[in-house]
């Protein structure tokens, strides 16, 4: 496993940055870190039934849904990246690339793994074991050509 830690968007690019990007056999992670010290993070579902589920993303009763945005923008930078990549017959569309929001000092629920829009919400236990946990096909070199090509597409911010 192999990490690239604030990396712009591309290069000559300043409207954002990656938090991290973790590399491994099982794909290209990228880790939207929040800060919200003793803060209650939950997912609060409205509707149903007869009308569209609704998801907000709420931190100490606010509704912070705009995260999602914010880290899908991450994956994209990511994914646009990777366009290019290609090494022993692996290309871009063979690399998943997945996303998730890590709450450093938050209150998370106890059961379970919260989602919202397929987003896992993690503290930094959860995260560091799901990064553990990720089992793929990519092979050792392939990892290491991958971190390699985001260092090089995603410059230090």
């Amino acid at each position: 496993m192999l990490f690239l830690h604030n990396r712009l968007f591309g290069q000559g690019r300043r409207d954002g940055d990656v938090d991290h990007i973790a590399v491994t056999a099982g794909g290209v992670y990228v880790i939207d870190a929040k800060r919200y010290k003793n803060a209650k993070v939950e997912v609060r579902r409205s509707g149903g039934l007869f009308s569209p589920v609704r998801e907000q993303l709420m931190v100490e009763g606010r509704d912070r849904s705009k995260l999602l945005d914010s880290v899908a923008r991450q994956a994209a930078a990511v994914r646009t990246a990777l366009n290019t990549f290609h090494h022993s017959g692996v290309t871009a569309a063979d690399v998943p690339v997945v996303s998730l929001l890590c709450f450093v000092d938050a209150a998370l629920p106890m059961l379970g793994t919260p989602r919202i829009g397929g987003v896992p919400l993690l503290g930094p236990k959860g995260t560091a074991k799901l990064l553990r946990a990720a089992t793929g096909l990519l092979e050792d070199s392939t990892v290491l050509a991958l971190h390699l090509h985001l260092a090089q597409a995603l410059p230090t911010a």
